[in-house]
């Protein structure tokens, strides 16, 4: 079972929102494009979009200053992670690929928001490690105990008499980046 940087934000509400924007998006190519968005239009964000305060004039990320009082989306850089919703095709957590696209996604014009996300290269790793804990455990037999003959072995398990998943055996280090409700409402 493969366990995605998506998947973990899922399960911990937390989708680490940098800004939102919210309008009227097309995809073209895999490429989100607004336009031109007014400085009003781009959102710093302190809880949900668009609940957050607005940036000052210069804004609020090194890489997104206005560039002439105006705001671009082709300034997201590849490798940004980023939230889509209102999309038919694209909504979801999404990393940008090689060439700042987003993978897979059918061109579309639609009304909704796109927040920037910055998880801390901290969680990225534990993400790293909670993926291949996975893989390595979905290799092995989901059993509890077994003998034969002589050999016996007895396979670790959790509280209730379970083997651990990824979320028991990972809860300690996943508990400082948990919230009790999610800021971006598609995680």
């Amino acid at each position: 079972m493969t366990i995605t940087v998506p998947d973990i934000m899922r399960e911990i509400n937390h989708a680490f929102p940098k800004a939102c924007w919210q309008g009227a998006f097309t995809l073209t190519g895999g490429r989100p494009n607004l336009g031109e968005l007014l400085p009003r239009d781009w959102i710093a964000v302190s809880g949900s979009c668009p609940a957050g305060g607005i940036l000052p004039p210069g804004g609020g990320r090194g890489a997104f200053p206005p560039t002439g009082g105006r705001l671009n989306l082709d300034e997201l850089l590849p490798g940004d992670w980023i939230a889509v919703s209102g999309s038919r095709h694209a909504d979801g957590i999404r990393q940008l690929d090689a060439e700042g696209r987003l993978p897979g996604a059918a061109d579309e014009t639609f009304f909704g928001a796109v927040w920037l996300l910055s998880p801390s290269a901290d969680f990225l790793r534990l993400c790293g490690e909670i993926s291949a804990w996975a893989e390595a455990k979905s290799a092995g037999p989901d059993i509890r105990r077994e003998s034969f003959g002589a050999y016996s072995v007895e396979y670790p398990t959790n509280a209730l008499g379970l083997t651990p998943d990824w979320r028991s055996a990972f809860a300690a280090q996943l508990r400082p980046y948990r919230r009790m409700w999610t800021e971006v409402p598609l995680c």
